[in-house]
């Protein structure tokens, strides 16, 4: 509904009554603002809101001065003002900072079955997939967004009521950046190391980076994948051939957030043999060459 719209509501109670009262109002904050209340019966009555935003209305049932039934209702009152934080009608989503890409899913609850609403970014209107239904006064609808370019983007929603006599838009701001500090490692004392069947081998992180994050390592054999998160790597390899080391991290913050890979390989051989051929009789302190 439309600020001083005057919309007329029904009620009724399963419980035996004598006097009913009726209220009304609009929260912003701390404070209620009352709503005006027309021609009330024990069944119905007009009300009008005075301001935008979040409204509640109250239904009390009295028997002899006692209350024996209460029910209530949320409302929207639109304007034409912006009410902080996309989500107020949507899932409270606030500003956000991503690296590289980030990918949004909304669950959206609109006290109005039969309002329209649209996406902008940037302010050019964009068509983002949407699934939902209705139920009684209320609509559900489930949509998502992709963002993998580098820049500052403004998300805009507005809501339009059937009539287009009022809406409300809800905007945040989207800032996509570029992980530049890209992950490095060593093998530690790397010229004293034969690389050899069963060899135990020590990669050193050598990153530098300001975030808190998490480090990723894996090690790829053939179809086998070892996956390991810790800021060193130890690691021994029990297989001849060729092995892959890969190193990343991902901000602690921010899960989304994963740097490049750094990759190296090592190569494994298989651990020398010694052949020995004799007659197989032996005599004490006979020798073999």
């Amino acid at each position: 509904m439309c600020p001083f719209e005057k919309i007329f509501i029904s009620y009724s109670s399963e419980a035996t009554f004598n006097s009913v009262t009726v209220s009304a109002f609009n929260q912003t904050g701390n404070t209620n603002t009352p709503a005006l209340i027309q021609n009330k019966t024990n069944s119905s009555a007009a009300l009008i809101f005075l301001e935008q935003g979040n409204a509640e209305i109250i239904i009390q049932y009295y028997q002899n001065g006692a209350i024996v039934g209460v029910c209530n209702q949320n409302v929207m009152v639109f304007g034409g003002e912006p009410i902080p934080l996309l989500g107020m009608v949507s899932d409270y989503l606030g500003d956000q900072i991503a690296y590289g890409t980030i990918d949004i899913d909304f669950d959206i609850l609109l006290n109005c079955p039969d309002c329209s609403q649209s996406w902008t970014i940037n302010s050019q209107a964009v068509d983002l997939p949407q699934e939902g239904f209705v139920s009684g006064n209320f609509q559900s609808i489930t949509t998502s967004i992709t963002i993998d370019s580098l820049d500052e983007y403004t998300l805009c929603q507005t809501v339009l009521k059937a009539d287009s006599t009022c809406y409300v838009e809800d905007c945040v701001q989207i800032q996509i950046v570029e992980v530049i500090d890209i992950p490095e490692f060593e093998i530690f004392n790397e010229e004293g190391i034969t690389y050899c069947l069963g060899s135990a081998i020590q990669f050193k992180n050598k990153t530098d980076v300001q975030d808190n994050v998490t480090c990723h390592w894996t090690v790829a054999y053939d179809t086998l994948i070892w996956n390991y998160y810790a800021e060193d790597l130890n690691f021994t390899f029990d297989f001849p051939g060729e092995y892959l080391i890969t190193l990343d991290y991902t901000l602690t913050s921010n899960t989304n957030c994963t740097s490049p890979s750094i990759s190296s390989v090592v190569n494994i051989s298989d651990a020398p043999t010694l052949l020995i051929s004799c007659d197989g009789q032996l005599c004490f302190e006979n020798k073999i060459t």
